[in-house]
């Protein structure tokens, strides 16, 4: 089959275009996973809450202190998943390492400025970035899925990819836009 040289760029846009909503998709449902699995955490602490609400006239002192602890000690669970520094230069060091093993190079890291905000009751400093990468189509997609899975206490917001139309042409490498926001738990 034998297209005109109009069709091109209709077909590789049509590719790309495929190609970003697949991966928009991908990451979409990782992050309904997620959600659906913090979800029933949610509902597994809520139900462990009830065990410690007290019930009237039927909790001692003792068995109050001790409901406390364990309470005291699951916070520390979660706070201690959270507590990292907030110092930018080991985000930028975990972005740099997960765009070597993804064979993508990394043009620029834009961070806004640092805001705080309660995660499940939990202060938490919020770090978001903007990296620009460039790189072949397969690692790119692999540094955006890595980034998604591998950095723990943090998410991708969105990802846009730009395929030039002719790859060919000296200096033109896809390129992909990623934003990302890192939670770090707040030191009260």
């Amino acid at each position: 089959m034998h297209f005109k040289r109009t069709r091109w760029p209709v077909v590789i846009t049509g590719v790309v275009l495929a190609a970003v909503l697949g991966v928009l998709g991908m990451v979409q449902a990782q992050q309904a996973t997620e959600k659906s699995r913090l979800d029933s955490e949610l509902a597994s602490v809520e139900q462990s809450l009830d065990k410690y609400r007290p019930k009237q006239g039927s909790s001692s002192q003792e068995e109050m202190e001790e409901r406390l602890s364990e309470a005291t000690a699951a916070l520390d669970e979660v706070k201690a998943q959270l507590s990292e520094s907030t110092d930018s230069i080991e985000a930028d060091d975990t972005l740099f390492d997960i765009a070597a093993l993804s064979g993508v190079q990394i043009n620029q890291i834009d961070i806004a400025p640092v805001s705080s905000e309660d995660l499940v009751d939990v202060p938490c400093t919020i770090l978001s970035l903007t990296v620009i990468v460039e790189g072949a189509l397969p690692q790119l997609l692999d540094f955006i899925m890595t980034l998604n899975t591998d950095v723990t206490n943090g998410v991708v917001n969105s990802a846009r990819i730009s395929v030039p139309i002719e790859i060919e042409t000296e200096g033109q490498i896809p390129k992909a836009d990623v934003k990302m926001v890192i939670y770090y738990y707040e030191d009260e």
